[in-house]
């Protein structure tokens, strides 16, 4: 029974340790109901601007290859407008989220990269306009790393 309370006290020290050290730049704002109803909103609440995720993955399906299994995502955790995340053939993550701004699109990759920079290697992050473009490499392979790069570049010319 003592060893089961501190067990307890323990976890609830790490939590409340964990709460207090979080930096307001890494928490996502609250969610507005159930997932489901936060994907419904955040899906009528898309920026005009673009680059679009459709946008983008249709491109890569003309100049490279198609993006499969392609969905919406929760965007609230990079603070994005709307996100949306597929798969290439060989295994390359693809999540395009949209932002207002390209000022919130940098801030969204920054909050990335404090909130998932260590937790998920092999990442390649680029911003254009108002889009934020994360490929995630399921390896370190050089061949998945020039797959990403050619997409990212690709990216920048939408």
């Amino acid at each position: 029974m003592r060893g089961i309370m501190l067990l307890a006290l323990v976890a609830a020290a790490c939590s409340q340790a964990k709460a207090t050290s979080q930096t307001p730049d890494d928490s996502s704002p609250p969610m507005r109901g159930s997932l489901a109803e936060e994907l419904s909103a955040e899906a009528a609440e898309r920026p005009a601007s673009g680059p679009r995720a459709e946008d983008v993955f249709a491109a890569f399906a003309r100049e490279h290859e198609p993006v499969a299994g392609t969905m919406q995502v929760l965007a609230r955790p990079v603070r994005a407008r709307y996100c949306a995340s597929g798969r290439t053939a060989a295994g390359l993550g693809v999540v395009v989220c949209e932002y207002d701004s390209e000022d919130a699109a940098r801030r969204g990759r920054d909050q990335s990269e404090r909130v998932f920079g260590r937790a998920i290697p092999n990442r390649t992050l680029a911003v254009h306009r108002t889009a934020l473009l994360t490929l995630t490499r399921p390896t370190a392979d050089p061949a998945m790393a020039a797959e990403a790069d050619r997409l990212s570049g690709l990216f920048q010319t939408l």
